[in-house]
């Protein structure tokens, strides 16, 4: 399938990844022992961590680390601003 056909006239963002400890095809060969897996969590195990695993062996996702960061800021600055009661 081709990427334009993938995206369905959608933007695709692409992050060069400098040195992945696994690439080309190492890294699809990483990634084809996963076809079929049913187990996706957005939290946990979204298409980032997926991709981040067969480049670098560690599942991470950086949209989900930037949502949990700025989820506590924002608890924080509520927790401070919400009167504890006398």
């Amino acid at each position: 399938m081709s990427l334009a056909r993938f995206a369905r006239g959608r933007g695709v963002l692409a992050q060069v990844h400098a040195t992945p400890a696994f690439a080309g095809t190492a890294a699809v060969a990483r990634a084809r022992t996963r076809l079929g897996e049913d187990r996706y969590r957005f939290w946990t195990n979204n298409c980032e961590h997926f991709v981040q695993w067969a480049l670098n062996g560690t599942p991470r996702s950086s949209q989900v680390e930037r949502w949990v960061r700025g989820w506590r800021r924002t608890w924080s600055r509520l927790a401070w601003a919400v009167p504890l009661p006398r």
